[in-house]
This record gives structure tokens, C-alpha cells and sequence, in this order.
């Protein structure tokens, strides 16, 4: 029963994050007056849809491996229609949207937990002295942690280490899973941080992989950035089948 629920808060976590990512996409282009045509959680056939007032479908599908926010392509109040600027701050809006909300949950796990304020801090009067911990030291492993997680997730496809022996969770949310108020912060934070810094590998079918070929499309123009974006599939794959090989087999 307790693998259950964890299996079934688990699954509500991974779709709560992938939908807030997604929100982040969905908020910039109704920012920018772009009329978006769909919001899915997964990937496959729809299990749920709805409709939104500005008539954007949203659904979700079963394979929960990420999500996608599709805008109108063509004519009046489409993608077309963003400048520059505007199309970096769409491909990477998820992202900032995930990092926002992870530094939230770490602050609150922070604050929980009463982490103990560093010796730089001894000038703040005591009962604030907590608060300033638990916003100084989450948010700077927060900081850390993504160029960390990428790191790992590398080393983990090229030379087949383990997750545990790859991967350290910031200060403060040590510790095995546990049904608590303090590990819902925990792996809020850390869900969040890890599509946060894979979504920034400058691989095309990922967010960061989307704004260097927004910038190459700008710099070098449409030839350039359809090869990047070609060689960014290829560089995906490629990473996925070295991961699944290096992945150990149980039978």
C-alpha cells in the first residue's frame, strides 16, 4: 500500500512539473498575443482533454517522458510574429518557470529543517537568523545544482555510473523518500531541478538545444540552424541508446 501511494504521489509530482514547465511556454506566448493550439502532459494518444477559454486545448497523454506547448505556426497571431527576444524568453520560460519553483520548495524545506546559518550571517538578529539560512544556503546548492545534475546525467549515459553514486542532493534534503511534509519539499525541488538542467543541454529536441538554434537561425541563418537541429536529434538518440546499453540488466 505505502509503494502505491508513493508510486501514485510520485506520478502526481512528475505531471505537477511537467505541467508547470509547460504553463511557463504557454504564459510567455499569451504574453506576446500568440495563439497557442495545444498544452499536453506525456506524449501518445490523449487520455484527458480539455479546453481552456482562449480555446487552447490542453491534455494528457500517457508516456510521461515531458510535454509540449504548440503554437500557432502560421499567419496573424502566430509564432511567427515573435521577435528575437521573445523567442529565447519562450524556448527557455519552462526552465526559469522550474528553477522559480524549485528555489520556492527549497526556501520552505529550509525554513522547515531550521538549517543552520553560516558564520557570514551572525549579524542578523536572531529571530531572523533562520529565515536568512534558509534562503542562503538551498538557494545557493540551488544555484549549483543543475550544472551538477547535468554533469551526472552525462556521465551516467557515456560511462554507464549510477544515479547514487552520481548524484548528491543539495544541502538539506538528504535522506531516503519518505511519506512527509518535508520530503514532498524535498522531491518538488528536486523533479524540478533535474528537468531544469536537462531541458538546458543545447540538444534541439530540448529547450536549450531550441534557443542556440533560435540564435544560430538569427546569426547564420535558416540552413545552419535545420543541420544544428538535425545534429541535435542525432546527438539525442545517441545519447538514449549509449544509456539504455550502459544501463544495468535486470532479468
Amino acid at each position: 500500500m505505502i509503494r502505491f501511494l508513493k508510486f501514485f504521489l510520485g506520478l502526481l509530482l512528475v505531471c505537477g512539473t511537467v505541467f508547470f514547465h509547460e504553463y511557463g511556454h504557454y504564459s510567455v506566448l499569451k504574453m506576446h498575443d500568440v495563439k497557442v493550439l495545444e498544452v499536453t502532459v506525456g506524449f501518445g494518444p490523449t487520455i484527458w482533454s480539455t479546453k481552456f477559454d482562449d480555446g487552447t486545448t490542453f491534455a494528457v497523454k500517457p508516456i510521461l517522458l515531458g510535454g509540449y506547448t504548440k503554437p500557432l505556426d502560421h499567419g496573424p497571431g502566430s509564432i511567427e510574429t515573435l521577435s528575437f527576444g521573445g523567442m529565447l524568453t519562450f524556448h527557455l520560460a519552462g526552465t526559469f518557470f522550474n528553477c522559480i519553483f524549485a528555489a520556492a520548495m527549497l526556501l520552505l524545506l529550509g525554513y522547515a529543517k531550521k538549517i543552520e546559518a553560516p558564520p557570514w550571517l551572525a549579524g542578523i538578529p536572531a529571530p531572523l537568523r533562520p529565515l536568512a539560512a534558509a534562503i542562503t544556503v538551498p538557494l545557493v546548492a540551488w544555484m549549483i545544482w543543475p550544472v551538477r545534475m547535468v554533469l551526472g546525467v552525462l556521465r551516467r549515459a557515456v560511462l554507464g555510473k549510477q544515479a547514487d553514486k552520481v548524484l548528491v542532493f543539495p544541502p538539506g534534503i538528504e535522506g531516503p523518500m519518505s511519506i512527509s511534509f518535508s520530503s514532498g519539499l524535498r522531491w518538488c525541488a528536486l523533479i524540478n531541478l533535474e528537468l531544469a538542467a536537462i531541458n538546458m543541454l543545447p540538444i534541439s529536441p530540448l529547450d536549450g538545444g531550441h534557443a542556440v538554434q533560435a540564435v544560430i537561425l538569427r546569426v547564420m541563418g535558416n540552413e545552419a540552424a535545420t543541420f544544428y537541429g538535425s545534429v541535435g536529434w542525432l546527438v539525442a538518440v545517441a545519447l538514449m541508446i549509449a544509456a539504455n546499453a550502459r544501463a544495468p540488466k535486470r532479468l
